[in-house]
């Protein structure tokens, strides 16, 4: 199975702004870049699973997309992320129907035969 996780552009300069503050690189709420640091971030991200395979095309079976807000969180002496879900939707796909599609040139090979 073969799974991508994306972002837009703004929320991947949020997360990329995230992991700075859990690197202890960037303090809260400062700006990296254009992107404003909020303690809080919203992130949406789009999840989608590939787990059917036909004549080599990867085909999904799942799509998954997920809107948390982040925070910030010290444990232990060691930071990290705490995830909010403020909202879920799942598709599932199934029951894939595969039809063949052939020339003009293929059919008149099988009807006039050998």
């Amino acid at each position: 199975m073969l799974r991508v996780v994306a972002h837009d552009v703004e929320d991947h300069a949020k997360l990329v702004a995230l992991e700075a503050q859990l690197a202890g690189e960037v303090p809260p709420s400062v700006k990296v870049g254009a992107v404003e640091v909020a303690t809080h971030p919203r992130i949406q991200q789009i999840i989608t699973e590939f787990a059917v395979e036909k004549n080599g095309l990867r085909l999904p079976s799942k799509v998954r997309i997920e809107l948390g807000r982040y925070r910030v969180v010290e444990r232990r002496k060691s930071l990290s992320t705490k995830k909010y879900k403020l909202s879920r939707v799942e598709q599932t796909y199934t029951n894939y129907q595969f039809f063949n599609v052939r020339t003009t040139a293929e059919i008149r090979a099988i009807v006039d035969g050998p």
